[in-house]
């Protein structure tokens, strides 16, 4: 199916390295892995260019995917979310990625970061 939209396995396989995944999680602080995980949750269904477009009002709306802050988000604040034109207003997406900031602080917890746990 993808290859349809994409111009064959020639097209997805050049889609797919114009975004090549960093593979030394270790090196990364958590809120640019929370970041990673929100964007991947966010883009979910919708394009990518809508996505790049609304990102810098995601860095602002959701206080740079700083975990131990996203992990504190109260109903409040999901209220304020869910009116932000600055970002998609997914309630369900804005969950994920409360809950995201919940395990990234949990995981970071017992191995000292997010991106020391051995998830294996």
């Amino acid at each position: 199916m993808a290859g349809k939209y994409h111009g064959g396995p020639e097209g997805v396989a050049a889609a797919l390295n114009e975004r090549p995944a960093g593979t030394d999680i270790t090196r990364k602080k958590d809120a640019q892995l929370l970041r990673g995980m929100s964007k991947a949750v966010f883009s979910s269904g919708f394009s990518w260019t809508v996505i790049e477009t609304k990102w810098p009002g995601f860095e602002e709306a959701l206080d740079k995917f700083e975990p131990k802050t996203v992990d504190i988000y109260g109903e409040e604040k999901v209220d304020a979310l869910l009116k932000d034109t600055r970002i998609v207003r997914n309630g369900a997406k804005i969950m994920a990625t409360i809950q995201n900031a919940r395990f990234v602080v949990a995981t970071a917890k017992a191995h000292g970061s997010f991106g020391n746990a051995d998830m294996i």
